[in-house]
């Protein structure tokens, strides 16, 4: 749409197509903190665009098993713990080369001790970041890193990191929501899953 960006054009890092959805492409925009209100401004102006909180961002990509960083990944996370192997390119997975391989390698030949997984509690309680996870026979085995309400599974989901032999599709694991002790399964990310426009 036909929005002038007086003062922020030479700033914006990146338009990227994110979805395809009902023939509409969402981008997503990074400019300055300085240029945000006037560039929001000009989109109301000429579109039928609406606002929307952090809320419902954090639901969409939760659904679509995304990570947020300082929650789900953090500098002492591995691309393997993090389930992100497939960014690692074949070749560096084969010859290393790169900084941490000597870990990450053996993490990939030999299975991580903890990785990240999708949760599916029971019920309508929301296990939320810091929830502690425990097998069926009570032991602690892991924390949540992100939970909310999935809007398009209608119902509550969450990641987090267990012990990678607890990280099997299916394994029933009980979360600990304040004094509750709640029935989940590990469940297979993305929770939901739909078509995105790659460029």
């Amino acid at each position: 749409f036909p929005v002038t960006i007086y003062n922020a054009v030479d700033n914006i890092l990146k338009v990227k197509p994110l979805q395809e959805s009902t023939k509409k492409i969402i981008n997503e925009v990074s400019i300055k903190n300085e240029d945000a209100q006037e560039l929001t401004q000009d989109i109301m102006r000429v579109s039928d665009a609406k606002l929307i909180g952090l809320g419902a961002r954090d639901s969409l990509r939760l659904e679509a098993g995304l990570c947020l960083y300082g929650h789900d990944i953090d500098t002492k996370t591995t691309p393997v713990e993090g389930a992100l192997s497939w960014a690692i390119p074949k070749a560096k997975k084969e010859k290393g080369g790169f900084l941490g391989d000597k870990i990450i390698l053996d993490q990939i030949k030999n299975k991580p001790k903890k990785i990240r997984v999708g949760i599916k509690p029971e019920g309508k309680i929301i296990a939320r970041e810091g929830t502690k996870i425990f097998s069926n026979d009570q032991k602690e085995i892991g924390h949540v890193t992100s939970g909310g309400f999935g809007p398009s599974v209608n119902g509550p989901i969450a990641m987090g990191y267990v012990d990678y032999d607890q990280s099997k599709e299916g394994t029933k694991v009980i979360l600990k929501v304040r004094e509750n002790m709640v029935q989940g399964v590990i469940s297979k990310l993305p929770f939901y899953k739909k078509s995105y426009v790659k460029n």
